[in-house]
């Protein structure tokens, strides 16, 4: 009907609801677990021209726009700073970019699509769409641990709060809930994120802080009214959205199952309760209940598309699966209780089992799995790395490379010094606009630059490939003395004002009414404004700056700003929405 693969059918076509290509996902995780009564070739074709050609655009369906290109071509989809508006016309002025979060819902779904890819023998788009798998990494900020917007010119936007994330349901950067959850969401390579936290331990002890993190600074009403869908909340943790349905599970390929059992039985009491508060937030396509039995059975498909089930902790003493093939999968819980929820030991068909995953296949050929529990976690079981579940081996890639500077704004001179994460790599760069190669100059050491530069640059390393190039620009300020103005005798000490009254939602109001009064004042006042509540000031003047260098302007305000320096906005902390840099 749309000439595009739907996303979410309905009967009077496609949705085109929230973000990735999560298509992907169902039709890789039916082929591997050997469903495949279905034209492939056709099914290929249609999620190709998504990956490849389709807009990438929350809640928009169709051709590609500048930023999808962008994506393709740098590995990330870039961000604007708070409350910007997007010059991109085709960009929903409610659902926004949702950068973050499309960079990583598409590094998995270019996972999915990637294995069919390899099922199929079609080598080279396999190659392209393995290297966007890891697309989730050019988002990962090192210096915060969280994911987190970047621009396009390769600079991270700062200052971020990972629990406010910026704007409604935290759109401009994720969807619907924020980061703290959300920088989980890389369900296919759950090693490599391991890796980018610090390792096992660093990993669990940051979900364990995620469980934990309060809103301290951040009233609960303003909470709900942020981010209407971050319900079922535990510390930091969204129950009640799908986004966060594995991140219980995470646990797990870090060798610490039985915090997966505590968190899953605590989950399950908490919000999944035989009353009005049975169901804790958005039940989008059944994905509420859906954890809810997995969970019960005790086991869950953290990564679909590759047919293994991590295991959790039984609810029920016996669950048996009847397969079509006429065979049972049953799973066994001896002493089980509320108390008893920490798997001991287990056996499958008879056997000791050790691992804290099993394949679908296990399933399929019937069986029984058997847990016994007790009321003490057995931390040793499952916890050894070969016990462990595994994500798909990848190909390795190399982590983007980036600029540290601590101004992108400099007077005479800016220093330039080129870091990348991945060991062993070759930073190649160029200043004339061109494109760097493994001919362009190499960055050996920090040097300076003495004009506003456009510096180009990316990683090499043998054996891998290279990374998208990534593009800087420092900008030289020209400033002008004001000497000359001084000694006219031009200047007087004091600030200009003119003081208005109404009902003002913005600063902008102001600009159509006239002032009731305006003057000089020695500094920074609001006396003018008696006892009257709804009132507003314009200051105006200049300020006397004792030398030459650097200096940072901000604006400090309970009711709304807007900082303008010779004439052009510079801070807007105006209306509905935090401060940003114009």
């Amino acid at each position: 009907q749309s000439g595009w693969l739907p996303t979410f059918p309905q009967v009077y076509g496609d949705m085109k609801a929230m973000i990735g290509n999560h298509q992907d996902a169902i039709i890789a995780d039916a082929w591997f677990k050997g469903l495949r009564n279905f034209d492939m070739d056709k099914a290929y074709e249609g999620m190709l021209k998504n990956a490849m050609h389709g807009a990438m655009l929350p809640w928009r369906e169709g051709p590609t726009t500048e930023l999808g290109q962008f994506y393709r071509e740098h590995g990330y989809f870039p961000a604007l700073d708070p409350g910007a508006k997007d010059p991109v016309k085709e960009v929903s002025p409610f659902e926004k970019r949702q950068a973050v979060a499309v960079t990583l819902e598409h590094a998995y779904d270019d996972w999915c699509l990637s294995r069919i890819a390899a099922s199929l023998g079609q080598k080279e788009d396999y190659e392209k769409l393995a290297k966007r798998a890891f697309n989730y990494k050019n988002v990962y900020n090192s210096k915060t641990g969280f994911m987190s917007p970047k621009r396009a010119d390769g600079t991270w936007v700062e200052p971020f709060d990972p629990k406010k994330s910026s704007g409604t349901g935290c759109r401009e950067y994720f969807a619907e809930i924020n980061a703290w959850t959300y920088s989980y969401s890389v369900q296919h390579d759950v090693p490599g994120l391991m890796t980018l936290m610090g390792g096992p331990q660093q990993f669990i002890n940051r979900l364990d802080g995620l469980f934990a993190e309060p809103m301290y600074g951040y009233c609960r009403w303003t909470q709900t009214a942020h981010i209407p869908d971050g319900t079922g909340m535990v510390g930091q943790f969204v129950m009640g959205n799908e986004q966060g349905l594995h991140v219980p599970y995470l646990y797990v390929y870090a060798g610490a199952p039985w915090k997966t059992q505590k968190r899953i039985r605590q989950l399950e009491s908490t919000w999944f309760r035989n009353d009005l508060m049975g169901m804790c937030g958005d039940e989008d396509g059944g994905a509420m209940s859906s954890w809810y039995v997995f969970s019960a059975m005790g086991f869950y498909p953290l990564t679909p598309g590759l047919p293994i089930y991590v295991i959790g902790t039984p609810l029920f003493d016996k669950v048996s699966i009847r397969l079509p093939n006429g065979r049972d999968f049953v799973i066994l819980a001896k002493n089980n209780s509320h108390k008893n929820k920490y798997i001991q030991s287990a056996t499958m068909n008879g056997k000791a089992w050790t691992k804290s995953w099993f394949l679908h296949k296990d399933i399929l050929n019937g069986g029984e799995l058997a847990l016994k529990m007790g009321s003490l976690p057995n931390k040793a079981w499952g916890s050894s790395m070969q016990d462990r579940p595994h994500s798909e081996k990848f190909k390795p890639v190399i982590q983007m490379p980036y600029l540290i500077t601590d101004d992108l704004y400099f007077l005479d001179t800016a220093k330039i010094v080129l870091a990348c994460d991945t060991d062993g790599t070759e930073i190649h760069y160029t200043l004339d606009g061109r494109l760097p190669t493994k001919s362009s100059p190499r960055y050996n050491a920090p040097f300076n630059v003495q004009k506003t530069t456009i510096i180009k640059f990316r990683a090499f390393k043998q054996g891998f490939a290279p990374t998208p190039v990534a593009r800087q620009k420092l900008q030289k300020i020209n400033y002008t003395s004001f000497k000359d103005y001084e000694n006219d005798g031009k200047f007087s000490n004091g600030l200009n004002y003119e003081y208005f009254e109404g009902l003002f939602a913005h600063v902008a109001d102001m600009d159509v009414i006239k002032p009731l009064r305006s003057g000089v004042i020695p500094n920074f006042a609001i006396m003018q404004s008696k006892d009257v509540e709804q009132f507003g000031y314009i200051f105006s003047g200049f300020i006397r700056i004792p030398k030459d260098g650097i200096y940072t302007f901000y604006n400090k305000t309970n009711d709304g700003s807007i900082l303008y320096l010779d004439g052009k906005g510079f801070i807007n902390m105006d209306g509905g929405h935090p401060a940003y840099v114009l």
